[in-house]
């Protein structure tokens, strides 16, 4: 099956500290569980701060959809990515990272975007912070058209680029009539507001979000409310050869819900899972990443809700005891 996925390429550096709180530079806030973004300058004082107060624990290549493309190209997935790195030396570090997964749709100008992931070293918990480099990629070429076209899943998540949204519901509309479409907006995207988002949902037929991130988006409503009056029916014919939706319908709200678990909501209900206990947490930075690969591949793999949603719970909990994007490398096809 050929999957193709859209978001932010960065390189990731993973800081550990004391505390978060000890944390303190000039117009940057972190936050436990939290992303906040800015500048390629405000990166360089944050980086310094760290080199005083803490020390670096891990290099990869980074990016909430890359992260999950990855994983699924190594449990056997011929996957596509579409995004931009930059020409200078952290870009070939990113696509080097991209193992298993074509980049020939990966455009390179300007400088890399930079992911600081900061860990608190008591608690586990971690902050992050994005600076994002610019954003090229061709929405009209040949090659690319093509491979949307014959695509199955079609997996999206979010850019820090203003340009990020226009960009993907260009793509979107690009894509098949047979592609299942999944999308994580993560923070940086609920804080926009349904509205800016609304050409992005409706073609939607899984949407991953924690609490938090559905709550900046559609306030205080139910997850069944939010199915029924905010995200669009897609009930299509196409996605009837998956059990899940089979059993499901489309939309999906796969919600994260952290170390309580997770939950499948769609019209009707809801199917919670409670979260594998993980004595040995070495980094949560990728967990939900995780999540959304182990869901991703179960449901292409004809499982049901439950088992799917068992499945995501699992890889989730098994990428805890790994530092940055680690944990990829145990799994097969």
């Amino acid at each position: 099956m050929k999957i193709a996925g859209s978001g932010a390429l960065n390189l990731d550096l993973i800081y550990e500290v004391a505390e978060l709180e000890a944390v303190s530079v000039s117009g940057i806030t972190l936050r436990a569980g939290r992303e906040t973004w800015g500048s390629h300058t405000q990166a360089s004082a944050l980086r310094q701060e760290l080199e005083k107060k803490g020390r670096l624990i891990a290099k990869s290549g980074g990016g909430s959809a890359a992260n999950t493309l990855c994983a699924l190209a190594r449990m056997g997935f011929d996957c596509f990515f579409i995004g931009s790195v930059g020409e200078d030396e952290e870009g070939s570090f990113i696509l080097e990272s991209m193992e298993g997964v074509d980049c020939s749709l990966v455009s390179r100008k300007g400088t890399s975007s930079l992911c600081i992931i900061v860990l608190g070293r008591n608690n586990k918990d971690r902050a992050m912070f994005v600076a994002p480099g610019p954003v090229s990629v061709d929405s009209s070429r040949k090659d690319l058209m093509r491979i949307l076209k014959e695509t199955d899943l079609f997996h999206f998540t979010s850019l820090v680029q203003p340009e990020g949204i226009p960009l993907q519901e260009r793509l979107l509309s690009r894509t098949g009539g047979n592609a299942v479409i999944s999308f994580d907006p993560g923070e940086i995207y609920a804080a926009r507001g349904k509205q800016a988002l609304k050409d992005l949902l409706i073609h939607t037929d899984i949407l991953f979000a924690t609490d938090y991130e559905l709550g900046r988006l559609f306030g205080s409503k139910r997850e069944q409310d939010i199915i029924r009056c905010e995200l669009a029916a897609r009930n299509r014919k196409a996605l009837m050869k998956y059990r899940l939706f089979r059993e499901l319908s489309s939309p999906v709200i796969a919600k994260k819900m952290g170390s309580s678990g997770a939950a499948l909501c769609f019209r009707n209900g809801e199917i919670f899972c409670p979260a594998q206990k993980v004595d040995d947490i070495v980094d949560n930075t990728g967990a939900g990443d995780a999540f959304n690969a182990g869901l991703l591949a179960a449901l292409l793999g004809g499982k049901g809700g439950r088992q799917a949603l068992e499945e995501g719970i699992g890889l989730a909990a098994a990428s805890l005891r790994f530092p940055g994007r680690s944990w990829i490398k145990g799994l097969s096809a």
